[in-house]
């Protein structure tokens, strides 16, 4: 749904529980998503900061996706990470297939400008 009506392609690190849960239940991967093996650390680093969104249910890659100035769509319903929600760099949408299309819609198009301050090295 979201690669028809934002026309962005989906990159999904798929565990390998979740692979097999796929083909165990014969379900289909939607069209313009693209499953590949779970990347190191580094390299997923390079995905978030390439990525034009993100959508996760990781309080690391909130926080990661923050500092590399990448919007980001959370699939939960709370966050440990609530100052990303205050800077506006993430988005709560739960697990409702609408409200998270009304929050990609949202951030796909939301200016990256957030402030860092909230983060302490």
């Amino acid at each position: 749904m979201v690669y028809r009506k934002f026309s962005l392609p989906i990159i999904y690190p798929i565990h390998p529980r979740t692979k097999k849960r796929i083909r165990e239940f014969g379900l289909e991967v939607p069209e313009g998503t693209e499953l590949i093996e779970p990347p190191g650390f580094l390299e997923f680093l390079q995905l978030e900061a390439n990525a034009r969104l993100v959508l996760t249910d990781s309080g690391g890659v909130q926080e990661e996706t923050c500092i590399l100035k990448i919007p980001c769509v959370t699939l939960r319903e709370n966050t440990e990470r609530p100052e990303t929600l205050e800077v506006g760099s993430n988005v709560l949408a739960g697990v409702n297939q609408n409200k998270i299309l009304e929050c990609v819609k949202i951030m796909v198009s939301k200016e990256r400008d957030w402030q860092l301050q909230c983060f302490t090295l």
